[in-house]
Order: C-alpha cells, then structure tokens, then sequence
C-alpha cells in the first residue's frame, strides 16, 4: 500500500509539500526493505505510522494523487440523495402514530411512498452505472488493495456500487444477471412513467377546473 500512495504521489502536480511527502514515504519504505535484522521491525513500525498518517489525510492530497478521486462527485451526491435509505426521502409518520387516512388521502400517501421507493432504486442505477464508466486500472488496483478492509468508506461504498463486477465469472451468467438488472429497471421506470401520466392528467383536469371558474 505504501509503494502505491508512493506512485499516485509521484503522478501528482507536485509542490514542495508533496515532494517532501515523497521523499520520506521513499525513504522510510527503502529503511523497512534494506534495514538489518536488528533493526528491520522499528523501521518498519516506522514505515507503517507514516503510511497510515499519509492514508488518513488522503482528501488533502494534491489534485491528481488522491485515490478514487474521480469518484469524488458521486460520493458527494450519494451523501446527499443516499438511495440505500430504506426511509422516505422527505418525511416519514412512525406506523404507531400513522392517522386513519380517507380513502384518497391514502391513495396519496401511497403514491409518494411508491415515487420515493422507485426513485431510490433508480438512482441507485445511475451512480452504479456512474461508477462502471468510470472504473479504470488504477481504481482497479486500489479495490484489489483495499477489498478486505471495511475501514475505508470509499472502497465499501465503490465495491457496494459495482456488485459483481469485475469478479471472475462465467461470461454467460454475467450476462444473464445484466438481463435481470436491466429488466427489473426497465418495469420500474415503465411504472414510474404509467404514475407520471396519471399525475399529468390529473392536473390538466385541475387546470381546466380552475380556468371554468374565472
């Protein structure tokens, strides 16, 4: 892991802090690899307090070395709109306290339930799709470093984001849970055009309603 924030570093518009950073993350790596025996574990101890200090303030590494950096604008939307919310977005009534609703009132609450339930998975696909475009092999490095460790939210978030992919699998069965993501999409955005066009008539009658009573 330190050899490669060393690589992204030196791949960075560089500036003297930079260069000092390194500098030193070379040296303690070069210490912890060609240290004697008696004095390898210190330098090593050594290395990895100072690739951990580095890794913890990754967001302030110059533009171009921080790791998943092009995934920086999905991250930040995913914080505000969070599709895996399984609450609605705006407002949500505890069941215990939900009123008895009239029968249109409830046709109502219901639809804005489904609209926040269809939306959610929907932008779920789109940072999915997001993600996929924008996979490379740098990416791809730093996922094989960090697959393991639940510690860094980038890393979950992405993995979580991509599912199975990049997994070695049968080209067939990939294909075939493509079909099935890709349908289950497509009927909930046939759903979600089917509410839009009742919602659309809905408030040409209240128009033509208002413009009959001037």
């Amino acid at each position: 892991m330190g050899k490669k924030l060393l690589l992204s570093l030196k791949a960075s518009e560089r500036d003297e802090i930079t260069e000092w950073m390194i500098n030193y993350l070379a040296e303690q790596i070069h210490e912890s690899e060609n240290s004697d025996e008696h004095s390898m574990q210190e330098a090593k101890l050594r290395c990895f307090e100072t690739i951990l200090t580095l890794w913890q303030h990754r967001s302030h590494f110059p533009h171009g070395s921080r790791p998943f950096e092009q995934f920086e604008s999905v991250f930040r939307a995913l914080s505000s709109l969070d599709p895996e919310d399984s609450y609605p977005r705006y407002y949500a009534l505890p069941e215990k306290e939900e009123p008895a609703f009239s029968e249109d009132v409830r046709s109502w609450v219901d639809l804005g339930y489904g609209l926040d339930k269809t939306a959610k998975s929907l932008v779920s696909f789109a940072f999915e799709q997001a993600v996929a475009s924008a996979m490379d092999d740098e990416v791809a490095d730093w996922l094989a470093l960090l697959k393991n460790s639940t510690q860094v939210d980038e890393a979950r978030v992405l993995i979580r984001l991509l599912g199975n992919e990049g997994a070695e699998r049968p080209a067939e069965k990939e294909a075939k849970e493509k079909v099935e993501r890709y349908t289950k999409r497509i009927e909930q955005l046939k759903a979600f055009n089917s509410i839009s066009s009742a919602l659309v008539n809905d408030l040409e009658e209240q128009i033509k309603k208002l413009q009959a009573e001037k």
